[in-house]
């Protein structure tokens, strides 16, 4: 897991398909954030979704085989809950076609993103994103790039 600003992410080197998804981020994160809400193709190695939803009390625990996720606050500020897949319990097997896997348990690292905030989530990094912020419920515009492992 990374968790970072988007400013930062250029001081850093990042492997294979990551490296291509922050190169395409960089040169086009405003075209990117002011496109509709929904999945957007860019090559066969990564697509990004824009999303808009108001932060949750509560959300399921997820994580995914196939893809890194980069979560990206566009706007807002929310709660992701972090643990590694040993801390939690797997509620069953994993779904080929959405990619997820679903757990129960109890974060071990909680993360406030808000403007700007990213976090770099790994297939092991289980994750609870969409939760309010100690400053409560808000909405929250965001993009989150699915990257080939």
């Amino acid at each position: 897991m990374v968790q970072t600003n988007i400013k930062h992410l250029i001081e850093f080197d990042y492997p294979g398909n990551l490296k291509k998804a922050i190169a395409y981020l960089l040169v086009n994160k405003d075209d990117m954030f002011s496109n509709n809400l929904g999945k957007h193709e860019v090559c066969d190695e990564f697509f990004y979704l824009i999303q808009e939803y108001e932060s949750k009390e509560s959300t399921v625990w997820e994580a995914h085989k196939r893809y890194i996720d980069i979560q990206i606050v566009i706007s807002g500020e929310e709660v992701i809950e972090v643990a590694d897949r040993d801390y939690l319990k797997s509620l069953g097997e994993y779904d080929e076609e959405k990619d997820f896997y679903g757990f129960e348990g109890k974060a071990r690292v909680t993360l406030i993103l808000g403007d700007g905030d990213l976090a770099i989530l790994y297939p092991e990094d289980v994750h609870k994103p969409g939760l309010r912020s100690p400053k409560g419920a808000t909405a929250i515009k965001k993009c989150v790039m699915k990257v080939l492992v």
